[in-house]
């Protein structure tokens, strides 16, 4: 009994973590209340044509629309460890240490949303409220941000634990040296994606997705190759 509760404790999120998303969640809540009175009652985010009509949104599905957002995905990822501890029990065994190191990615993953939903929110606000804000700095910028936490804690995904096939075994030897690597790798993109929201904007996008997809390939691509070898 001791030990499953133990191992149920070390799958779950950081509380720090919690509180993190507890207070973005609640900035953005203010940020809303402190821009309600300039807010257009509902503006048209898609003209209608004849494929669908005319999509509009209130200023109420705006103003609480991304806090229910993080605070969904935020339950989601706290449950999210403790289910697959429980599913995934007769398929591998995997460590307290490792049950701790997959909280505490999912954990820099809610930290970096944490950040990025708020940029998302300034930016909804302000399409309500007509302002122009810098909103490619401001989400670029989010998401630069979101990449480099993910970066650094990407060592801690390696795969872990006893797994019941050979193949996996192999697998999961090739990958584990790579997620150090990787995790520099998708840093550096994060790092680039932040510089290019500051200084070139219009690249942003294009360095994120292309930086991201490249780090991902490289590693599933240098993991086959290993794992074939072995």
């Amino acid at each position: 009994m001791t030990s499953t509760t133990t191992n149920h404790r070390s799958a779950r999120l950081p509380r720090a973590v919690l509180v993190v998303a507890a207070l973005s969640v609640i900035a953005m809540l203010v940020w809303s209340a402190v821009q309600w009175p300039d807010m257009a009652a509902e503006i048209v985010t898609r003209e209608s044509d004849a494929r669908h009509g005319t999509s509009r949104v209130t200023r109420e599905v705006t103003a609480i629309a991304m806090p229910l957002a993080l605070l969904g995905m935020t339950a989601l990822l706290a449950v999210t460890p403790t289910l697959d501890a429980k599913l995934m029990a007769g398929v591998r065994r995997t460590s307290d240490a490792g049950r701790r190191a997959s909280a505490r990615v999912l954990g820099a993953f809610v930290v970096g949303l944490s950040v990025l939903f708020p940029a998302l929110h300034v930016a909804f606000v302000a399409l309500q409220t007509g302002s122009e804000p810098p909103v490619t700095e401001i989400v670029g910028s989010a998401v630069g941000v979101l990449l480099v936490v993910l970066g650094i804690s990407l060592p801690l995904a390696r795969p872990d634990g006893e797994t019941l096939g050979d193949g996996e075994e192999r697998v999961r030897a090739a990958l584990g040296p790579l997620y150090r690597i990787g995790g520099l790798a998708l840093s550096a993109v994060g790092v680039g994606v932040l510089v290019a929201s500051l200084l070139v904007p219009a690249i942003a996008v294009v360095v994120a997705a292309g930086g991201v997809a490249l780090v991902f390939v490289g590693i599933g691509v240098t993991a086959a190759l290993r794992a074939r070898r072995r």
